[in-house]
């Protein structure tokens, strides 16, 4: 990876959502430019494809659909129609979901995938005549670990390995708790987790800081049983508000083959993925998944 990584939104949201970066000052342009997955609309389709890490068997798979004058088209669900590389085609029911600012958002659903190859989305919605379309790949692999693996046992930077905080994160306001346990003793003592990758401090899409925020508001609720992870994508955040040509990719990113930023996994009891999420991901939807985890493991 060569010590750069791809924000998830640099070619589709910062681009044609026009969203603010949490860095007003600093052109971040050159940190995610090696691997782009760069969609844009074109002059017949205004249907984004926003996850970059899809694969066989069962993902999370988000996209975006915008009008002619690139304003997000926010119906609360749509139908799609997914059609595999030997032609079947198979529909299913999107639900939109808003960002943070709650002037852009997605639409995810859950898809299995059961053929690697070249895949084709096709919408019909009522505030445009044409169908929209698009293509995806579908890989054998995944770049990260998929549900079902078991994740490597990192040892992340905590409060007690780094008690300066703005060693290990860029968060402004950062929560302790989210700072407390590695992965590799949650798996040890047999907690479940919920494990967050963002840059707070460093984001383009003003997406990490409140992703942070939503795992901080969960830990709140949940603590008791699940440990809340914060791994920032920066290893040296404290230096980089003077020197960002400074920055180094966290050797704990690179472990999971994270190149897009925010990603987000719950691992049950014992270092299995049990969903993951990339991209922006709402309270609601972690919260289903997580009931449904901690119902598994007591």
């Amino acid at each position: 990876m060569n010590n750069k990584i791809l924000n998830f939104t640099l070619a589709v949201f910062v681009i044609i959502f026009s969203l603010s970066s949490c860095r007003d000052s600093t052109d971040l342009s050159d940190t995610f430019s090696e691997n782009s997955i760069i969609q844009k609309p074109n002059e017949t389709n205004n249907l984004i494809i926003i996850s970059t890490d899809l694969n066989i068997g069962e993902n999370r798979f988000v996209f975006a659909i915008i009008d002619d004058n690139q304003i997000p088209i926010s119906i609360p669900s749509i139908k799609i129609r997914l059609t595999a590389p030997d032609q079947h085609t198979t529909s299913y029911d999107a639900q939109f979901i808003s960002w943070p600012s709650g002037k852009t958002g997605v639409y995810v659903t859950h898809i299995y995938f059961d053929k690697p190859g070249t895949w084709s989305i096709k919408s019909s919605i009522s505030t445009t005549p044409k169908t929209l379309s698009s293509h995806f790949k579908v890989t054998t692999e995944s770049k990260t670990p998929k549900i079902g693996d078991v994740v490597p046992k990192s040892i992340n930077k905590t409060r007690f390995s780094h008690p300066k905080i703005d060693e290990i994160t860029s968060d402004i306001e950062p929560d302790l708790d989210l700072y407390r346990f590695t992965v590799k003793e949650s798996i040890k003592n047999s907690k479940p987790i919920l494990l967050t990758f963002s840059t707070p401090g460093f984001c383009q899409t003003a997406t990490c800081g409140p992703q942070v925020k939503i795992i901080s508001e969960l830990n709140a609720k949940y603590k008791d049983k699940v440990n809340f992870i914060h791994v920032e994508i920066y290893d040296n955040p404290h230096e980089l508000a003077l020197h960002f040509s400074k920055r180094r990719i966290s050797p704990i990113v690179t472990e999971w083959g994270i190149f897009t930023e925010p990603f987000t996994f719950m691992i049950d009891k014992k270092g299995i993925v049990s969903a993951k999420y990339e991209g922006f991901v709402t309270y609601g939807e972690i919260e289903s998944d997580l009931i449904k985890m901690i119902k598994i493991d007591f």
